[in-house]
């Protein structure tokens, strides 16, 4: 059976009306001139032609801030899994911890099939940071306070406090905790392995290294979604003789009644005048022998 098609009528033999119809500009012409100009933008961006900055650090969400920054190569984009040996301090140094936290804390040794933990509790907000020393049974023995350059401790229900200037001493190392500054300071020759991975369901940032001196392997986890350390882990001969480890974490601001000294002294936002002098010793008056320090920071 044939088909009896009409025949197409040359271009030139267009009717005038039908020329026009051709080469109007419709809404839906519109439409689809816009479209294409957002595809051709989007790619655009993801390719760099507009001179954006290609070799940005790209973590999971709800990370932690971290900073732009460029690798060596150009054109080179990292992405969750390109954490390696050559920026990962450079990443971790940019990760911003909040400025308000409570965090709890075990600090655990391991010798001869035994073992032995130290917890501790840790509140932070306002540049002050409060350690709280558990006992076995749970309850609090001893406090240590750090507020700027001053050093406070105290035992657990007595009014006398000791009080120094902090010296080396930092609010990390308060809670026995390795410091950020500890894993970008380390040789990068010291660095065997680096990546992400998750601890006790928290996405993490993990280096390992190698201290010659002490023969010890350490793994630091840092946290993408707060900037904290969760877990530093030290090993020799494939054997852990050491872990700590945030068991627990709280990002609401801890209450002001938690930075009282023993006398119930309030030590947000102090006046300058409690300062110590060179030889840590208290400058302030206090009644009823409060306050008291010792040479080598220990209370009675």
């Amino acid at each position: 059976m044939k088909w009896n098609l009409p025949k197409r009528k040359k271009t030139d033999e267009l009717e005038p009306q039908q020329s026009e119809r051709r080469f109007r500009i419709t809404p839906r012409v519109i439409a689809w001139v816009v479209v294409l100009l957002a595809l051709l933008l989007a790619v655009a961006a993801a390719v760099g032609l507009f001179g954006g900055d290609a070799n940005t650090i790209s973590l999971p969400d709800g990370s932690a801030e971290v900073s732009q920054r460029t690798t060596e190569e150009q054109n080179f984009t990292l992405t969750d899994a390109d954490i390696t040996l050559e920026n990962v301090q450079q990443v971790i140094q940019d990760l911003r911890r909040p400025e308000a936290y409570s965090v709890a804390i075990d600090n655990t040794v391991f010798w001869d099939q035994d073992w032995s933990t130290c917890q501790v509790n840790q509140y932070v907000r306002d540049g002050v940071c409060l350690t709280e020393y558990l006992d076995t049974t749970q309850e609090i023995e001893r406090y240590e306070m750090i507020v700027d350059d001053v050093y406070y401790s105290w035992r657990e229900g007595r009014k006398k406090y000791h009080k120094s200037s902090t010296g080396t001493v930092t609010a990390d190392q308060t809670a026995m905790i390795p410091t950020y500054e500890t894993i970008v300071d380390t040789d990068p020759s010291e660095l065997t392995d680096a990546g992400l991975r998750t601890v006790n369901n928290v996405p993490c940032i993990y280096c390992v290294v190698v201290d010659p001196l002490s023969g010890y392997t350490i793994t630091y986890s840092v946290s993408t979604v707060t900037g904290l350390l969760v877990q530093a882990e030290y090993s020799r001969e494939d054997e852990i003789v050491r872990n700590v480890s945030i068991t627990a974490v709280n990002m609401e601001t801890p209450e002001d009644e938690l930075f009282e000294l023993p006398d119930g002294t309030q030590v947000l936002n102090l006046p300058d005048d409690t300062s110590t002098d060179d030889a840590g010793e208290d400058t302030t008056a206090s009644e009823d022998d409060t306050t008291v320090t010792t040479s080598n920071g220990l209370l009675d």
